[in-house]
């Protein structure tokens, strides 16, 4: 769906660049979201939620400026909502990590719940939108990306990344769990390979007999596709983290996998997979 609409020349979709509490450095995060809203043609919007201020919430309009320079005023509606220094060099962080990749950057700041706001965010504006979550993952970041996916109906995916990437130019690994979903995946990380320019595919099924069908179909569905290498695998048996050290073997800059499924069953996981991996994952529906 998100390289259909670029392709298509479209309009561009949007990167909602989450600004978590607690979330310190934002160095890596923001690296991320510029290189992957280049790669998609999208521009990014920062997304800062004054949790605390819920009885400001009805006077409260959201506010939008672009983009923060060097010296300049800044323009909102409550000063409150955007309330550290801390705050305000993340913001440049991100303009700057934008800035290296030629992407535009918008800032939104709203008082309320994260979620609520960003459903309403997510419905305002489009046609697509990936959600970046800036913290680097932690144990609650699963908790978070699901609690997205199951209230925000238009979060189109969600990128989740580690404190540090650690192979920046490494291929772009496709965690396949089922043939429904791979079109879309590969898609999608067709646009991201422009990063490196491969793409490594490995699939996951708990049985002998799914995973030799499911690779039969991925050679099917693959043998035009220059630049993509289907990974030798066994069965995961059901074991959470199979596939973790082939991830962290490959190399991977980056990693497309479906949240819930073999590879990340539980919030838990995904906070193990993409540390050992050291690579973002965009987590899809």
């Amino acid at each position: 769906m998100m390289a259909h609409v670029a392709e298509a020349s479209e309009a561009s979709g949007r990167v909602l660049y989450v600004v978590e509490p607690g979330s310190g450095d934002v160095a890596t995060s923001a690296q991320v979201a510029s290189q992957f809203a280049a790669a998609f043609n999208a521009e990014i919007e920062t997304v800062i939620v004054n949790t605390d201020a819920l009885e400001r919430a009805k006077a409260l309009p959201v506010s939008v400026w672009c983009p923060l320079r060097e010296g300049a005023g800044v323009e909102i509606g409550d000063p409150g909502v955007v309330n550290s220094l801390l705050h305000m060099h993340q913001l440049r962080t991100i303009e700057r990590a934008a800035r290296r990749q030629g992407v535009p950057v918008y800032h939104t700041a709203v008082a309320g719940e994260l979620i609520d706001q960003l459903d309403g965010l997510c419905l305002s504006r489009g046609p697509w939108n990936v959600v970046v979550l800036s913290r680097a993952v932690h144990e609650a970041s699963g908790q978070a990306a699901s609690a997205i996916f199951a209230n925000v109906s238009g979060a189109t995916g969600i990128v989740v990344a580690p404190m540090r990437v650690a192979h920046e130019t490494g291929p772009i690994g496709i965690v396949v769990e089922d043939a429904e979903r791979l079109p879309a995946m590969l898609r999608a990380a067709s646009r991201l390979k422009g990063l490196c320019g491969r793409v490594h595919v490995l699939v996951a099924a708990d049985r002998r007999k799914e995973m030799e069908a499911l690779e039969a179909h991925v050679r099917l569905v693959t043998a035009n596709h220059r630049g993509l290498v289907l990974e030798p695998a066994s069965p995961v048996l059901g074991v959470a983290g199979a596939l973790d050290d082939a991830l962290r073997a490959l190399k991977t800059s980056f990693v497309v996998a479906r949240l819930g499924g073999t590879l990340l069953p539980t919030p838990r996981a995904l906070a193990r997979t993409v540390s050992i991996a050291q690579a973002p994952v965009l987590l899809v529906r």
